[in-house]
Order: C-alpha cells, then sequence, then structure tokens
C-alpha cells in the first residue's frame, strides 16, 4: 500500500510540473459517444445538453476551449466500437465519455485502454469494466450493492438466505460476492439459465425449504424474469413469502410496477438513494437546469451526467488535458482528500467510486419507502 500511494504521489507531483510547461492545443477535443437514435434517444439528448452546458460555461470562463465531437452509438454493440475507432483515428480525441451498457463500454474501453486513452462511463455498472485497465473509469459498480446488501443482512442476524439467481455475468458475479463476505454455510442457492421457461417448475423444485428462509434474494439480469418469478412464487406456498424477498434493482422498472403491482407490496430492493436525500449540491443543480432545459428522463442520470463532465473539467483546467494527466488527477484524490460531487463526497481506486451511498428500500402502498 505504501508503495502505492508513493507512485501515486510521484505521479502527481511529476504530472504537476510538466501541466504548466506543455503547450496547450487549440481545443481539447473530447469525445462523446450517445445513444442519440433508437429506444435509449431521449437519454443521449439528455446527455448531450447537460454536457453542452458545462463546456459552454467552461469556455466561456477559461482560456483554453473545450470541443465535444458527439458520435450516436445508436443501442449498437457494432456502433459503438465503429464510434470509438473514429473518434481515435479520425477525430484525434484526447478521451471519450460514454453513455452505455457495460457491454458495450467494454468493448470501447479495450480498444482505448492499450492506446492509455481515458474512457469515462457515467452509467456502466458491470464488474467487469473494473478489470480493463488503469484509463478506465465510472461511478457505479454493481458489486456496490452486493456488498451493501451482504453488510445488511449480518446486521440484522439472518442465518438462512436462499438465493435465485440468473446464469449470466452479472447476476453470478453479485451471488459470489454475497457468497465470499456471508457465512457459506447459511446460504443456499439455486441458479437458472436466461431463456428458463417453466418457473413453476423452478420453483416447485425449492418449495420444500421455503419455510426455513429468513431471506430470499432474488438476482435477475432482467426484469421480464423477475416478473416471471414472482408470478410461479405466488402460485406456490411461498406466496406470503413477499417481505422476506429481497431483489437487486435492475427489477424495478416500469414494467415491472405496471404487470405485477400487487405482487411486489413489502419486496425490499438495495437502491441508490434519490439525488435529494444526501446532497443539497445536486438538488441545487437539477433546479437550475430545470430553468433551461426540460430532463427527458430522469434526474439521477442528469446527476451522474453533470458529475462526470465537471470532474474532467477540472482536472483540465487544474492539471492538464492529455489522458495521463486526468487520469492522474482523478486518483489523486483519498480518503483524506476526497471529491466534493453533486451526489456526496468521494474519491476512486483506479476504476471504481469509494463512498457511494446505499440504501434498502421496500415496497410499501405501490411506492419505494427507505427502511434502512
Amino acid at each position: 500500500m505504501l508503495g502505492w500511494i508513493l507512485i501515486t504521489s510521484l505521479s502527481w507531483c511529476s504530472n504537476f510540473s510538466t501541466s504548466t510547461e506543455s503547450k496547450w492545443p487549440e481545443a481539447v477535443k473530447i469525445g462523446v459517444i450517445a445513444p442519440l437514435s433508437g429506444p435509449w434517444a431521449s437519454v443521449g439528448e439528455d446527455m448531450i445538453a447537460i454536457y453542452k452546458m458545462a463546456v459552454d460555461e467552461f469556455n466561456n470562463t477559461n482560456k483554453v476551449q473545450i470541443k465535444l465531437i458527439i458520435e450516436d452509438w445508436k443501442c449498437s454493440g457494432k456502433d459503438a466500437t465503429s464510434a470509438t475507432q473514429k473518434l481515435i483515428n479520425i477525430d484525434k480525441v484526447d478521451l471519450i465519455f460514454w453513455w452505455s451498457c457495460s457491454s458495450e463500454t467494454i468493448a470501447s474501453a479495450q480498444i482505448t485502454q492499450p492506446l492509455d486513452i481515458l474512457n469515462f462511463s457515467a452509467t456502466a455498472s458491470s464488474p467487469l469494466v473494473s478489470e480493463i485497465g488503469d484509463y478506465v473509469f465510472r461511478f457505479y459498480n454493481d458489486l456496490d450493492d452486493a456488498k451493501f446488501l451482504t453488510q445488511y443482512l449480518i446486521s440484522k442476524w439472518i442465518s438462512n438466505v436462499w438465493i435465485i439467481y440468473e446464469n449470466s455475468d452479472y447476476a453470478v458475479a453479485y451471488t459470489n460476492t454475497i457468497k465470499n463476505v456471508f457465512p457459506s454455510e447459511f446460504i443456499f442457492e439455486k441458479k437458472y439459465n436466461s431463456d428458463e421457461k417453466d418457473f413453476d417448475l423452478f420453483i416447485k423444485s425449492i418449495e420444500k425449504d421455503f419455510e426455513k428462509i429468513e431471506k430470499l434474494i432474488i438476482i435477475p439480469q432482467t426484469d421480464i424474469n423477475f416478473i416471471n418469478i414472482m408470478k410461479s412464487l405466488n402460485r406456490s406456498s411461498a406466496k406470503y413469502l413477499s417481505s422476506n424477498i429481497i431483489v437487486s434493482s435492475i427489477a424495478w422498472t416500469e414494467t415491472t410496477f405496471k404487470e405485477i403491482p400487487n405482487l411486489i407490496e413489502w419486496v425490499s430492493s438495495v437502491m441508490l438513494p434519490d439525488y435529494w436525500v444526501l446532497w443539497e449540491k445536486s438538488e441545487n443543480f437539477i433546479k437550475n437546469l430545470n430553468d433551461n432545459y426540460k430532463i427527458k428522463t430522469n434526474e439521477l442520470y442528469a446527476v451522474f451526467f453533470k458529475e462526470s463532465i465537471d470532474l474532467i473539467l477540472r482536472a483540465i483546467k487544474n492539471w492538464n488535458y492529455d489522458s495521463k494527466s486526468i487520469r492522474n488527477y482523478i486518483i489523486s484524490f483519498w480518503p483524506n482528500k476526497q471529491i466534493d460531487g453533486y451526489r456526496w463526497k468521494y474519491y476512486f481506486t483506479w476504476s471504481d467510486t469509494v463512498g457511494l451511498k446505499m440504501i434498502i428500500q421496500q415496497i410499501q402502498s405501490w411506492a419505494l419507502a427507505t427502511i434502512e
């Protein structure tokens, strides 16, 4: 640990001495890959609008100018890869911003990492993102949920846990995180394939053990499979188990609330708290944003977008514009010197943030209520 601190400190000193001497370009080029067409186009519009407002403010108050070069991701892995290659090889960008599913972020980062080009995704959450390299950053790791949930179970002296999880990278990693921390002798588990058709039979295979369950944890990959599991549970002897069920946040979608509102009453989940619960700074940002722009999707994404662009702009202003300098700025923060963000005070341990706040929420009267 001491060696790593020393290396980081030396990197900081080295970077600081060169950043003030280096020649600045006419404009720092930031590549932005966002879904501007397809089902997620409204998210892309929000992202671009927030980035443009932040960059306009920066350009009006700083000598160095920022230029956004925007590419449409179109919610396609192929388009994500080609957009990354264009930004690097043709536009010669200094770094890349993303909004995307984790798989596309991973594909893009595997191109940028060997070239030491910083790749920052506001929303990619797969644990695999953390394994790519030291030029890849994001705010949220799915395993943050799993770790928080495990500590919650331990704090409640839970001794019998059933885990139903999907055979997918996300769900398997989530389950393994729980198993690595929670006493293994208290865990029972059952895995299903993503293309499972008969959840009634699946539930029947473990129905005899339901009377032992203190908490039933369901970790789906999609909301549809969660909905089908809940329907099958309701047809079984476990129909009154809902108050003992905890589900990963991926299950909470508009479809879930629309299709099975009566089956999820008293079901709990690990969640990110609403932005206004944690930080006055984020609440003020949303208020000011609403004066100039109407958010098309949700305010949580908006805060993440603002967080990511402001962090990079501060790095450019205080250190330098190249990917190495920005990376060194990001990892220069420590527990005693944290980033004062829009959602929390935090710092990075390479790709991931430390300081993310989580809560347990429960469906009560068809609305989410914080219980822990």
